[in-house]
């Protein structure tokens, strides 16, 4: 360990963007740390090895201190060390104070007029989304200000009192370029929250804390459900001729299920209420939904659909075709006012997996999508372009199939692409997502620069005033 801590800290300094003999602050010391752990298999051991080199000035002494004597510190140190090892950093780097910072310190961080919790249950690649949130918040302040008009905290839902407040949050350094995690020298009112990265269990998590939470939410569950609840946004799709696949609810396998199954060439099979594609599987045969329904719980709702995401994604000739889904983030709270902003793909990893975060799919851009989609006709791989006539049909039918939902700030609409008739690329909608996710891989839908929704923020505020004024 001894011998890492010296690349460890030179690294340290690179990041930060400091001279070589630049002597690092308390707070950068997490960096560090970091960095010394991440070049194995993280673990405690590793951790107290860490601790036993001896600081040799004020500031690094005040942070083995921590490293030392502080448990929340340590697992923390532990937790990004494990976060550097398996994922990519879209962020800048996490600074991790030792010790809380002063009133006068968190002003400097908080120039804006309203405080935006971004509640989190798991901090695995939290702090990704957190950043793309608040670069987006800060650009479409700006844009219409000049100014910030709101401070994003980015708080774990144990960072949260009794009274709704934060004690410790994730804040960004504008003027350093850095993130900055802290306890606050006094709790936080948060004006409103958003709900990300919440684990495996989200929908009851949501639940449990949009009850616990006292302002205004992006989304508040009562108005989520309704997204999470497919059968229900099936039938009301349906009812305003948007487009969908075959749908039949099942609570068991009976003669209209096999009848389905038979109909379809394929079909996928998946649970009502689950997100991140959990328990979707592709169906081919009677004999394939039997094998699937035995090894799932007959407790919950069940979906049959019939699969009609017949364009898939080919980077080459030398590759296998891969499922393909176009998210699609709506922006605004009124019907009237709905915008698609922002996109990006998911792909699965081939033609038999669900291109979802439970199958270990992968996000690409809207650019990487040009001479790369097509479909296949008696076994021959048919190109197929996605011109700007299917994009624009494309977004109008993600804001009609938004506005069935009130109340939503911000909703992540699934499309999976059919064929018609003539050889044209068609959107069919495949699901809502109320809390909207990869959306550090979100891109403007004109110039593919990094951008979520500028209407988002527009009336999140406008909500916020008209609320104190009342």
């Amino acid at each position: 360990m001894k011998n890492n801590w010296g690349q460890a800290v030179k690294r340290a300094r690179r990041t930060l963007g400091a001279d070589m003999d630049y002597l690092l602050r308390a707070e950068e010391f997490s960096v560090a740390f970091k960095y010394a752990l991440s070049e194995d298999e993280p673990n405690m051991t590793m951790l107290s090895q860490l601790a036993k080199i001896t600081p040799t000035y004020p500031d690094a002494e005040k942070a083995f201190e921590a490293l030392k004597n502080c448990h929340h510190y340590r697992s923390r140190i532990l937790q990004i060390a494990r976060g550097k090892k398996s994922s990519e950093a879209l962020a800048p780097e996490l600074l991790i104070y030792p010790s809380p910072v002063t009133p006068q310190q968190i002003s400097t961080w908080t120039s804006g007029e309203f405080f935006h919790g971004l509640i989190c249950t798991d901090m695995h690649l939290f702090t990704n989304e957190f950043y793309a949130l608040a670069i987006d918040a800060f650009t479409s302040d700006s844009s219409i200000t000049g100014r910030p008009r709101f401070n994003l905290l980015g708080v774990k839902d144990s960072w949260i009192d009794e009274q709704s407040c934060a004690t410790r949050a994730i804040l960004v350094d504008f003027e350093r370029l850095r993130l900055i995690e802290t306890d606050l020298p006094q709790p936080q009112k948060l004006d409103s929250a958003q709900f990300i990265s919440l684990g495996r269990n989200e929908i009851e998590v949501h639940q449990a804390l949009s009850e616990r939470l006292d302002c205004i939410q992006v989304n508040p569950f009562k108005y989520s459900w309704p997204a999470d609840d497919k059968i229900s946004s099936y039938n009301l799709w349906k009812s305003r001729s948007i487009p969908i696949p075959d749908t039949l609810p099942i609570t068991k396998i009976n003669r209209a299920a096999i009848s389905f199954v038979e109909q379809h060439e394929e079909s996928i099979l998946k649970p009502n209420f689950a997100t991140g594609g959990q328990g979707a599987t592709f169906l081919r045969s009677e004999i394939d939904l039997h094998r699937v329904w035995a090894n799932n719980s007959v407790d919950v709702e069940w979906i049959l659909q019939a699969r009609k995401d017949t364009v898939l994604f080919k980077k080459s000739d030398k590759d296998h075709p891969q499922t393909l889904v176009i998210r699609l983030n709506v922006g605004g709270q009124k019907s009237s006012i709905l915008k698609v902003e922002s996109i990006y793909a998911q792909i699965g990893r081939d033609r038999w997996s669900p291109a979802s975060t439970g199958h270990d799919s992968r996000i690409i851009s809207k650019q990487d999508l040009e001479g790369t989609t097509g479909y296949i006709k008696t076994n021959r791989w048919c190109p197929l372009e996605l011109d700007e006539l299917f994009w624009s049909q494309t977004h109008t039918i993600a804001e009609q199939a938004a506005s069935i939902y009130q109340g939503l700030f911000l909703s992540g609409i699934d499309l999976i692409i059919d064929v018609d008739a003539a050889g044209r690329p068609k959107c069919i909608v495949l699901e809502a997502n109320a809390r909207p996710g990869g959306l550090c891989r979100s891109q403007c839908i004109t110039d593919g620069k990094p951008k979520i929704s500028s209407e988002l923020w527009k009336t999140l505020y406008d909500s916020i005033c008209v609320q104190q004024k009342d």
